[in-house]
């Protein structure tokens, strides 16, 4: 069951406002810090796909989720948190470069370290072009802008979805 919020006029219309949905969870994956553990202060990082796992995303690159928890025990190695990667699912991020605008597909921008906390906003995000991934024609884990909360610039925050 999906609620939607009435607020058309802030969210740019009705197939723009926010849904609520708290029978989508996160997804449990297998974190691979490349040499570092994740930890709370992990949360809210954007992360790629890295064979079985995932990895911290890094600048520019197509980013397959974000980081909603992670667990104290580990895996196999490796830690275990939850991945917020399904069509449907929001979260908040900032504009790094302050050139997003409403509609448009992000990707990672410049990251903090496994193990550095995330910003209070969010993570960086920049606008995703062709110039930005050399797989830009087949991505396939796509996050668009939904919201702009304040003015438009750099550092300001906004709401993604994946679509």
């Amino acid at each position: 069951m999906t609620w939607t919020v009435n607020t058309t006029e802030r969210f740019g219309g009705a197939n723009r406002a926010p849904r609520i949905n708290p029978y989508l969870p996160a997804r449990t994956e297998s974190l691979d810090g490349n040499g570092s553990t994740f930890s709370y202060k992990d949360i809210g990082k954007p992360v790629v796909l890295y064979g079985d796992r995932v990895r911290a995303a890094v600048s520019g690159q197509e980013i397959y989720g974000f980081i909603e928890s992670v667990e104290a025990a580990t895996q196999g190695g490796y830690g275990v948190g939850g991945v917020l990667c399904d069509v449907g699912q929001d979260v908040l991020a900032v504009d790094e470069v302050g050139d997003l605008a409403v509609g448009d597909l992000v990707v990672a921008g410049t990251i903090t370290a496994v193990g550095t906390q995330t910003p209070a906003l969010g993570a960086k995000v920049i606008k995703a072009s062709q110039e930005s991934s050399e797989y830009a024609p087949y991505v396939v884990h796509r996050w668009m802008v939904m919201a702009y909360y304040g003015v438009q610039g750099a550092g300001k925050q906004v709401m993604l979805r994946k679509v």
